[in-house]
Parts: structure tokens; C-alpha cells; sequence
């Protein structure tokens, strides 16, 4: 059978074959709801065989993926009402939002699996797990921002000046290791990002609506802690303490601190 021409659950044929089962089932969603709303249940055949004779037996096998990414989530359960292959949707099935759900999973996901600094893991991911994205990226943000004025000592700066200060030439973060353009480049990504996003994100509402976006802010943020700590091994000077230090146990803890009054 050849597929039928014309859109697929509102994409194009080819693009619906390449989704995952996930986003398969955000798309089918509005069909299984239709079912259920003309015969008060849902039958996962019904909903396959409707797609073979609509769009052909590639699609009918994608959509038995969206089909069974709603069964083992959730979203759909057997009905009480029949036996066999007879379905209902869940009361979350018939409230939710699937595909914004579908892409705060995801967002949330790329961030648990990113191996993000400790520290910023506990800035950001109760933020997210709460859907307060822009929340997210200015405790991100401000995380970078106090460990740069932590590790280079400028005082009475912020932001863009602050990035500036620390990693511009001759400052206390300037990488005598690297070449000159790269010390350069440095210094213009730290002040680059926080142009971009701490400082908007600081001092006027902005709309982080879409989490994928969010979630890569809070990555770029995350990318810049590894460059700072580049940065402050290559420029530390003895007895210089960094943030963590005091988290090392007891005794490696009070070295530390003699080390430091030695110094």
C-alpha cells in the first residue's frame, strides 16, 4: 500500500518517520483523544490500522512506537469497561500537555546526563524540575559569576566588566600557557555570554519559554567553569584557596589553612 499524500499527524511524511517514539506520541495524542471522545475507549488497534490506511505501513510502524511510549508512560490503561485490546486514557492522558511535557523531559534529561559542575547541578536542577527555565540560566549564570570573582580577586565589578577584569590582559585569570589570540578569545567568550545571558537575564525579564534553549544556556554555563578552572590552575598562586577547598575533609581542610598563613 502506498502511503496517502499530504501531512502525517501535521508533519511531513519524512519528518514523521525520523521522530522518536516520544514525540510520536505527543502527535498521535490528538487522534487517540478523538477515539475516545466518539466510543468512550480506545482500541491500540484501531489507532495503527487508522494510520496504515491514512499514510501506509511505515507510518502504522512509527506510530506503534508513539503507541507503546504511551502505554509504558502512562498516559494510556486498560479500560475496565472491556476486555482485550481496549484502552481508555489516564486522567494525566487526558490533561496534559504532551508535547511541552515531551520537551521538558528532554531539556531536564540533557542536563542530568551533561555531568554538570556539582555546585551548578545544585543551582539549576530544582529550577528545571520546576519548569522556572530562566530561573535556571540566571542561577547558572551567577554561579560562573561569583566563582570568576572568587578565583580572580576583582572587587567592586560585575558581569560583562567583571569578565573583562578577570580574564583581559595582565588580569589575575589571563593564561600565560595560551597563545595571545586565544587569551584574547577567552576573555571575549566569558564576556560574550554573559552579555548575552547573565546580564539581560539580570536585569529584565526574559522569555526562556522554549527549555532546549534554557538547557544549553545552562551547558554554555557549564563549559565556562571547566575554562575557569583552566584558567585558575595555570594563574594560582601558592596559598591561594579555591571554592571547594573547605569541603575537603577535616584534616586535609586545616592543611590547607596552614598552608595559606604560611604563605
Amino acid at each position: 500500500m502506498k502511503p496517502v499524500s499530504g501531512p502525517v499527524y501535521d508533519y511531513d511524511l519524512g519528518d514523521f518517520l525520523l521522530l522518536e517514539p516520544d514525540e510520536v506520541a505527543a502527535a498521535i495524542l490528538p487522534a487517540v483523544k478523538a477515539q475516545q471522545e466518539r466510543s468512550g475507549q480506545v482500541s491500540g488497534w484501531n489507532v495503527l490500522n487508522d494510520a496504515r490506511i491514512a499514510h501506509g505501513e511505515a507510518v502504522a510502524q512509527v506510530v506503534a512506537e508513539g503507541w507503546q511510549w504511551l502505554l509504558s508512560e502512562g498516559f494510556v490503561a486498560p479500560s475496565a469497561k472491556s476486555h482485550g485490546d481496549w484502552y481508555v486514557l489516564t486522567r494525566r492522558g487526558r490533561t496534559i500537555d504532551l508535547k511541552t511535557h515531551v520537551a521538558d523531559a528532554r531539556a531536564f534529561g540533557l542536563l542530568r546526563t551533561a555531568k554538570l559542575d556539582p555546585h551548578l547541578q545544585r543551582a539549576v536542577l530544582p529550577t528545571f524540575r520546576r519548569g522556572q527555565y530562566d530561573l535556571g540560566v540566571v542561577a547558572a549564570m551567577r554561579e560562573v559569576e561569583d566563582r570568576v570573582r572568587h578565583a580572580s580577586r576583582v572587587a567592586g565589578k560585575s558581569g560583562v566588566d567583571l569578565m573583562r577584569a578577570a580574564f583581559g590582559t595582565g588580569g589575575p585569570l589571563d593564561d600565560p600557557t595560551l597563545a595571545g589570540g586565544e587569551r584574547k578569545a577567552r576573555a571575549d567568550l566569558f564576556a560574550g555570554a554573559f552579555g548575552v545571558h547573565r546580564n539581560p537575564s539580570g536585569h529584565q525579564a526574559v522569555d526562556y519559554s522554549d527549555p532546549q534553549e534554557a538547557a544549553e544556556a545552562v551547558l554554555l554555563a557549564n563549559n565556562l567553569l571547566r575554562h575557569l578552572a583552566r584558567a585558575e590552575h595555570a594563574t594560582r598562586r601558592p596559598g591561594r584557596l579555591r571554592r571547594g577547598d573547605l569541603d575537603l575533609p577535616n584534616h586535609t581542610h586545616m592543611r590547607w589553612i596552614r598552608h595559606a598563613l604560611v604563605a
